[in-house]
Parts: structure tokens; sequence; C-alpha cells
């Protein structure tokens, strides 16, 4: 939902008031990872919790930042009853965090964390947040995550974000609750809301979604966004975004500035 066809970066700086961002750029950056923890065994002094770090501090050497990590299998919630099936108040920066789960809480892939360029794949929790739970997330991309509520996300604060294929039993596949700017949703699935249920969205784009009951959204605030059936807010439209691909819009979106430059996001 950038602004355009070209490069990520590109169409940032050309165009701060379109809808959606540059979202998306997790791709892992070479030559850190030994400078991570990476966590094997979920129950091995993290009190239970089935991820990189606990409390307040960081598992990472050589740095405040955990980066170009894979954090993948941890099962947080299996063995411990515990929540953040990957990580658990932790910084995150370019990783990757799939196929985790947290089987009797919330957040299968993080909870209570910060990422920024991270790719959250194929996560589920038994209650809310497949992908993120309360966490806050800048230019990630969550996909193919499931939960009761918010699939992708749920009450996180998310900036720049590709909420794309993600599920919900209940409500809310891409994400519930929260607050979005900038951010794409598309593609996602629950009962009720499959694209947002809840929360407050500025520039984004929640268009494309299926629901048994409210295709793209309900009961959330929008404001300088698209999506359908147009909500009340100003600078809100309801046309096709005209989608290049999951993260591009095409040069003759209406979604090209169309949005307001106070909510822009940084790359």
């Amino acid at each position: 939902d950038l602004v355009g066809d070209g490069d990520h970066m590109q169409e940032f700086d050309l165009g701060l008031e379109g809808l959606g961002q540059a979202h998306g750029r997790h791709d892992p950056l070479e030559g850190l990872v030994g400078r991570c923890h990476r966590q094997e065994d979920a129950e091995a002094g993290l009190g239970g919790r089935g991820g990189i770090a606990e409390g307040d501090d960081l598992v990472a050497r050589g740095g405040d930042v955990l980066a170009a990590v894979e954090v993948v299998h941890q099962g947080a919630g299996e063995d411990a009853d515990e929540a953040g099936g990957g990580a658990s108040v932790s910084r995150l920066d370019h990783c990757e965090i799939f196929d985790n789960r947290a089987v009797s809480h919330s957040g299968g892939g993080v909870e209570y964390s910060s990422l920024t360029r991270c790719l959250l794949k194929n996560n589920s929790a038994n209650y809310d947040g497949g992908g993120g739970y309360k966490s806050d997330m800048t230019n990630c991309t969550m996909i193919g995550n499931c939960a009761k509520a918010g699939g992708g996300s749920s009450e996180g604060q998310l900036a720049g974000c590709l909420i794309v294929s993600n599920s919900a039993r209940f409500c809310g596949g891409g994400t519930s609750g929260g607050m979005l700017r900038n951010c794409t949703i598309i593609g996602n699935f629950a009962y009720l809301g499959g694209g947002v249920h809840a929360g407050t969205l500025n520039n984004c784009i929640a268009y494309g979604n299926w629901a048994n009951s409210s295709p793209n959204h309900t009961n959330a605030a929008f404001g300088y966004s698209c999506t359908t059936p147009l909500p009340a807010g100003a600078g809100n439209i309801e046309s096709d975004p005209q989608m290049a691909s999951d993260s591009h819009l095409a040069a003759g979106s209406p979604c090209v500035g169309a949005g307001y430059a106070d909510y822009a996001v940084g790359t």
C-alpha cells in the first residue's frame, strides 16, 4: 500500500501521504546470527515461557537487540501453560518468528515485545494474537498465523505492517484491537471481521478479506483509510485500492496520496 509500484524504499520517499507503507522488509541481516543467543529449550531458565527472553532482560550477545535469528518451534504453553510462544518481553530486529504456538494462552509468536522488520509466519495461539499479542511492530509482515481472535495481531501497536492470509476462529482474522497506521490488511479470514475487529486504523488498507459476517471490518475506527463498507471518519474511501501485489499499489490506485502525512511511518 505503498505509493506506486517500484522499490519499497523509493515508494516511501515519494509517498509520505499515501496509504500503507514500506512494510515487510524483513530480510535477515547477514553475519549477525552469532551475536544472538538462540534458546532451544522452552523451559530452560525462562520460567516456562517458550521464547527468547523473560522479564526486562534480553538474552543476546554483543548487542542490545536480537537480530537475524530464527525463533522456531518453541511451543510455549504445551508444558508450561504460558504465553509468548516464540519470544516474550524482547526486542527483535530483522528476525523470523515461525511455527511457534501458545497452547493455553495468547501470543503464539511473541508477547509484550518490540519488533522491527520481522517476519511472523505460521504461529498460533489458543486465545488471542496468533502472530503477536500486545506487541509493538514496525515494518513487519504477519502471514499465515491463527488464533481465536486477532490471527495476525491482538492489541498491538502496528506501523507500516503487512498483515496477509491470517485467520481467527472468532473475530479479527488480521488484527483485533490495538492501533494501526500505514498498514495493509488483505486476504485474512474470520467468523466475524475477517480483516479487523475493533481498534483504531489510520492510513490503512483493509480490503479483500473474508468472513461469515463483516468481511473487512467490525467495531473499528478509521481515518484516512481504504476499506468497504465505507466507515465514518475523516478521509476514508471505499474504492478498490488496486493492489499490484500484496505490498504494492498500482500507479493509478486511489490510495496514492490519500493518506495523512502525520501518520507516515519511517523505513
